[in-house]
């Protein structure tokens, strides 16, 4: 004869069927941990920054069980250039040369520049470099927020 204890089966179905709950759970982790990744982003990159709108413009989100970080651009539509390079650095591989003009013209300290092209700046991809240099903290933050929310279901 096998004897077997309903009541654990009951509690465990009970603790499953409230999927929402656990859902909400595995959400929460997921941008805990991805937030791990948006704030190094915010204080560990390379270009200069003058008046801090480009690192505050770093979000973290998360819908469904998917997680985004991303640079909302509304304040800062350079963030592209500074995160994908321009120039012979950028998508087109190409020197910046002026397209109506004889000459490019720009300032840099205070001083008047004038060139027939320029290189352009090296891109600085500094989400990628902080989901890189933070992949095993988003891991173990990811895990041990699972690890809690669904402890006592097994």
């Amino acid at each position: 004869m096998i004897d077997i204890d309903a009541s654990e089966l009951e509690r465990l179905s009970e603790r499953l069927e409230d999927t929402q709950s656990i859902t909400k759970g595995i959400e929460n982790a997921l941008f805990n941990a991805s937030s791990v990744i948006s704030n190094h982003a915010k204080k560990d990159h390379l270009f200069k920054t003058r008046s801090g709108l480009l690192e505050n413009s770093i979000f973290t989100e998360v819908k469904g069980l998917v997680s985004d970080i991303f640079v909302s651009t509304d304040k800062v539509p350079y963030a592209e250039y500074i995160y994908f390079g321009t120039g012979l650095f950028g998508p087109k591989k190409k020197k910046i040369v002026p397209k109506k003009a004889d000459v490019l013209a720009f300032s840099i300290g205070g001083a008047q520049f004038f060139a027939k092209s320029v290189d352009g700046i090296v891109a600085e991809p500094f989400i990628d470099d902080a989901y890189i240099d933070n992949e095993q903290e988003f891991l173990k933050v990811f895990g041990d927020e699972i690890a809690e929310e669904l402890e006592g279901v097994f």
